[in-house]
């Protein structure tokens, strides 16, 4: 079960929570009908309190969403994406471990430090 750490996304708010945040945001989009979506749930609450006050996780339901997900070209699921700076920077398709997720965000954080 998702908690209140992972951010609800919808057409309406994704611009001012990914596009326009200052800190690397991971999205990952799904479907209620998804299995593999569902088996994601406990890693992205992992990956919200891990990066909690330095990335953004966040999830958005594709039914209910289409422009955003037609704008960003979603045809599988889950699809899991990284922004940074309002970019996207890495694009994963299917149940990752959730290292491969850490590595990505780790990578955003990087460049803010660096940069």
């Amino acid at each position: 079960m998702i908690t209140a750490r992972v951010i609800e996304l919808d057409d309406g708010n994704f611009d001012d929570e990914v596009t326009q945040s200052d800190r690397p945001v991971l999205v990952e989009f799904w479907d209620d009908s998804c299995l593999p979506c569902k088996a994601l749930e406990n890693t992205l609450d992992e990956l919200a309190e891990q990066y909690a006050g330095r990335a953004k996780v966040c999830h958005m339901d594709v039914e209910t969403n289409a422009q955003t997900i037609c704008s960003l070209g979603i045809e599988q699921l889950p699809s899991v994406l990284v922004f940074q700076n309002g970019n996207i920077v890495d694009r994963f398709v299917g149940d990752e471990p959730q290292g491969v997720y850490c590595s990505a965000i780790d990578g955003t954080l990087v460049l803010n430090w660096v940069i």
